[in-house]
């Protein structure tokens, strides 16, 4: 079943190329706001005793930038399913249970989102980091 699953993402691939970018994009997000948020709480509360705490910079793109996301990530999900119907359709008339089509999208949907967690893991540090180095001194 898995060579069928690659098999049926490889042919299908541009219909889950937009998928695969916003499903990066939020994981890029998500990781950015979750390494600035650890970062920030595992400084010592004596940093941040007479300034502003910086947390819910991190914190409230994370709650409503991940509503947003939910909402947003399964309409494009299921328009690309709906633009793939024909060929489950296809798989459908040769003879596959719902189970085996089931599994199928599944394990598509499985391929896109590890691939998207993948590529939010390597760029949410660096990006990270690179936000680090740019800031500005402002204890004048």
């Amino acid at each position: 079943m898995i060579k069928v699953i690659v098999a049926q993402f490889k042919n299908s691939y541009k219909q889950w190329g937009g998928v695969l970018a916003l499903l990066s994009i939020s994981a890029v997000m998500i990781g950015f706001c979750f390494n600035g948020s650890v970062s920030v709480f595992s400084l010592s509360k004596q940093t941040f005793l007479n300034a502003h705490n910086p947390l819910p910079i991190f914190i409230l793109p994370l709650v409503f930038g991940g509503i947003t996301l939910i909402i947003i990530s399964s309409g494009v999900i299921k328009l690309a399913i709906v633009s793939l119907q024909k060929e489950y359709v296809l798989w459908s008339l040769l003879g596959t249970s719902p189970l085996q089509l089931t599994l199928l999208i599944g394990g598509q949907l499985f391929l896109i989102g590890s691939i998207s967690g993948i590529i939010g893991y390597i760029l949410s540090p660096s990006l990270k980091f690179k936000c680090n180095t740019n800031q500005l001194d402002l204890s004048d």
